[in-house]
């Protein structure tokens, strides 16, 4: 294998420095507490060489022996002597032999590394509760020894399915007796060169599993591996940063200083063989006294643990129901019931018993709204709803060390349990999900939020995370059902949240309901933005930011860029907003301004500042500053980021947060505010990094499209174009994508387009757009759902227009489009509003065959 490749195959994985001090030579009855403790508590990793075999016995009677022994059988199949065959390694003997001689080989090698009985050396090892087996044998020593016990351990090679479960697996990285065929002695089965040198073993996802694997282990035992061998990738592994501290061999004594040398390279060394390793492994598991529980609820820190807990009944008073609605601060009294079964304080929410109906094991559900829609509620909601079943909830609150034994808690000690694990807006947390790969999750529901504008991303990542081929079920939060509508207008009536001053205030609960119901598909975050307009709070809160905000233009900029931070998701803590708006009073706040970051606001200090609530953060951020003073605020945090360093990756993730059209789509819906959007992007078309970024191009194309300026649309994308051009191998597979939309959006909108260019001209043109870059990775699959569902709208608009020939195109077209889209279906990721595309594509198609061609005047 090319060295390029190896270190293509590995990750980018860094290498102890060769200062590090050297591991130790130790003796077993000075091995520290914590080598036991990870293997009696399954927190260590058992891996083997060919030295763990020895002794065992083969179908045929013989001893297993060493890489030296199965080199001179080899060699006897083509005639060679046994001097010849101890001149050479083994790898070069088997590629000579398996030239000649392939069907014998394959004969022998069967018979050698099938064994039926293993000694109780093996078994005493092979039994521990191991986080995990690897083994660089052909042999089956560790499936038999676990056999004596009546365990069932699955022998894993890298071609495997990942869809097998993680528990009691043993992973045979250079391929097992059990898959031994022609076709796998040429690849997996590594003991020729041509199977040496076939990289699919780094392209499997056993590869990368196996790497987090040796991360979040405490302990490795390496048991009689040799470092001589052929392995150089696992040696390389071994050598990865932070594995000596982790890493204990085995071997047998008599080593020469050379070979305590080629061990204490990586990891400390103990001499006292297999046999004496299990002698006193078992001496130790006599004497060992586990923890009195390895899973308390107070163990648990990154995540809330619940399970059957009954919350005391509790009033809330007016105060409580304005910082829950406005604030985003709420307490268990509001998840309490009525002995009806409704909920005395909140809107239920019928996805619930979506959720709950279908809470099979190894289920996945992913929640999408967009912000401020209750998403983070409807996980509590969740949670107090299993609190009355015999269900152990897991809801991830933050990352902290440890986090790796907390999801190894979850996934073992709970393994025989019902278990569901929550995670909210799980974008920022595929990392801590993805390590639950390591383990079967089959006993695990897991319940996930996200942006509904991230949902097709997450999807991917979701699946890429836990490598599951599992359907995950999208489900809605948006807007709220008719009778959702009326509890949310009755617990907000009841309460006095609307201010006196409006007439909305003398409706009976069900007008309320009825106008909540027509106001934008009924979301919960346009129902509390207008209920905050017309509310007390906000004439409270317009008075306090206004005041000190009019007096302090830099402390107005301050608070809008917290805010828009938390709003659009910038990625940018408050300490990076200090610095970029080159605030420099934080230890110097007056009064007024420290009242008002401390209604705004958690938290003491730069560090810490954050919105009390999303739906409060945007209700100020939209509802007392005007569109002019966001935008500028805007345009200032864009500028200094590119001064700061458009190199970083954070501050380019940042800088693209902020070009983001879909963010300011409620600022243009005025005049002034789509004035303050056109200048915040022209005002940065200047500085090098939007000039030349197509990026930048492409979203202010999209705020131009937002406002039907389709023309100046067009030539952003031009240049966006352009732009792409110059990058090297750079596909503008988003650019195709908008163009599509664009072309199709003007003809929908615009009256004198549509005379100047054919319907079926433009539908296949936007086709070709859309499946120009296709299967390209970071391809936004939804966006091009979206965007084909408009070349139906098109067809329906203007099909009285189509002849035969248009209609023939027509189905053409879209019959290419409506396979792809079907195929993606089957993918983990699609969600209802895909699926009503895809029918919607498909009915419009049947149309068209069936359709007869009209005359129009």
């Amino acid at each position: 294998m090319k060295i390029k490749a190896m270190y293509a195959a590995l990750g980018g994985i860094r290498m102890q420095p060769g200062s590090l001090p050297d591991g130790k030579v130790l003796q077993l009855s000075d091995l520290p507490d914590t080598v036991w403790r990870a293997i009696f508590e399954g927190k260590a990793i058992l891996f083997l060489g060919a030295g763990f075999s020895l002794k065992t016995s083969s179908v045929t009677g013989e001893i297993l022996g060493t890489s030296m022994d199965l080199a001179i059988k080899l060699g006897k199949l083509a005639g060679l002597s046994e001097d010849d065959s101890k001149r050479h390694d083994l790898v070069k003997i088997g590629t000579h032999v398996a030239k000649r001689h392939r069907d014998e080989m394959l004969e022998l090698l069967l018979r050698t590394f099938t064994v039926y009985e293993t000694g109780q050396v093996q078994c005493e090892i092979v039994n521990q509760p191991w986080q995990r087996i690897y083994t660089t044998n052909y042999d089956n020593v560790v499936e038999m020894a676990a056999a004596e016990e009546q365990k069932n351990i699955i022998p894993i090679v890298f071609s495997d399915d990942m869809t097998q479960q993680k528990d009691d697996l043993c992973i045979h990285i250079n391929g097992s007796v059990k898959n031994l065929n022609a076709a796998t002695l040429q690849s997996e089965f590594k003991l020729i060169t041509k199977s040496y040198l076939d990289e699919k073993i780094y392209q499997s996802p056993w590869y990368p599993f196996m790497m987090e694997d040796f991360r979040v282990a405490s302990k490795i035992i390496v048991i009689g591996y040799s470092m001589n061998s052929n392995d150089h990738i696992i040696n390389r592994l071994f050598g990865a940063l932070g594995m000596r501290e982790k890493l204990l061999f085995v071997q047998p004594a008599g080593l020469d200083a050379v070979d305590i040398d080629d061990f204490t390279n990586y990891g400390d060394l103990v001499m006292c063989g297999v046999e004496g390793f299990s002698t006193f492994l078992k001496e130790r598991k006599e004497t060992y006294q586990p923890p009195v529980s390895v899973h308390r609820r107070e163990d648990f820190i990154c995540f809330d643990h619940s399970y059957r807990e009954v919350s005391e009944q509790a009033s809330l008073s007016y105060k409580d129901y304005v910082h829950f609605y406005f604030h985003g601060k709420w307490k268990p009294a509001f998840f309490q019931k009525r002995t009806t079964g409704e909920y005395e304080a909140l809107a239920s929410r019928h996805q619930l018993a979506e959720v709950l109906r279908n809470r099979e094991r190894g289920k996945i559900f992913l929640l999408t709204a967009s912000l401020g829609n209750g998403k983070t509620i409807f996980c509590e909601m969740l949670r107090h709803e299993l609190m009355e079943t015999d269900t152990h909830v897991f809801f991830f609150r933050a990352k902290h060390d440890g986090v790796e034994d907390e999801v190894r808690e979850i996934c073992t000690a709970y393994a025989k349990k019902s278990c569901f694990v929550v995670m909210d807006d799980v974008y920022r947390n595929l990392d801590v999900l993805e390590m639950f790969k390591l383990y079967d999750t089959r006993h695990i529901t897991f319940v996930l939020t996200t942006r509904t504008a991230l949902a097709s991303r997450v999807c991917d990542g979701v699946c890429r995370a836990l490598e599951s081929t599992q359907q995950i079920h999208t489900i809605s939060l948006q807007t709220l059902s008719a009778n959702e509508c009326y509890e949310m207008a009755a617990a907000l009536q009841s309460q006095n949240l609307l201010s006196d001053r409006y007439e909305m205030t003398r409706w009976t609960a069900g007008k309320l309901a009825d106008y909540f119901k027509t106001k934008d598909h009924a979301s919960i975050e346009q129902i509390l933005l207008d209920v905050f307009e017309k509310s007390v709070a906000k004439e409270h809160m317009e008075d306090l930011v206004r005041g000190s905000a009019e007096e302090d233009p830099d402390f107005r900029d301050l608070l809008i860029g917290l805010l828009a931070a938390s709003v659009w998701d910038l990625g940018l803590d408050s300490t990076m907003i200090f610095v970029l708006l080159k605030f420099e009073r934080t230890q110097a706040f007056g009064e007024k301004e420290q009242e008002v970051l401390s209604e705004l606001f958690v938290g003491q200090n730069m560090d810490a500042y954050r919105p009390v609530s999303s739906i409060f953060a945007k209700a100020v951020l939209f509802k007392i500053f005007r569109p002019q003073e966001i935008m500028q605020t805007m345009g200032r945090v864009a500028r200094e980021l590119h001064v700061f360093g458009h190199t970083d990756a954070t501050c380019e993730s940042a800088m693209k947060a902020i070009l983001s059209h879909g963010s300011y789509k409620k600022l243009i819906s005025s005049a002034e505010g789509r004035v303050a959007v056109n200048q915040f992007y022209d005002s940065l078309r200047e500085l090098s990094w939007y000039q030349e970024n197509p990026f930048y191009w492409e979203e202010f194309a999209l705020s131009y499209m937002d406002q039907k300026e389709y023309e100046t649309a067009e030539m952003c994308l031009d240049v966006a174009e352009t732009k792409a051009k110059a990058i090297p191998k750079f596909q503008p597979f988003q650019i195709m994508t908008v163009r599509a939309d664009c072309r199709l959006s003007r003809l929908l909108d615009e009256a004198d387009y549509a005379e100047m260019h054919s319907p079926i001209d433009v539908i296949q043109e936007a086709v070709e757009f859309l499946l120009r870059y296709v299967d390209h990775p970071l391809n936004d699959k939804s966006y091009i759902f979206t965007v084909s569902r408009k070349c139906v709208a098109v067809y329906n608009r203007y099909r009285l227009t189509f002849g035969g020939t248009d209609r023939k195109r027509y189905i053409s077209y879209m019959s290419n489009i409506a396979h792809r889209l079907r195929g993606w279906l089957d993918v983990a990721w699609s969600n209802c509003s895909m699926i009503e595309t895809v029918q919607e594509i498909e009915t419009s198609i049947k149309k068209a065959g069936t359709a007869r061609t009209r005359k129009v005047k």
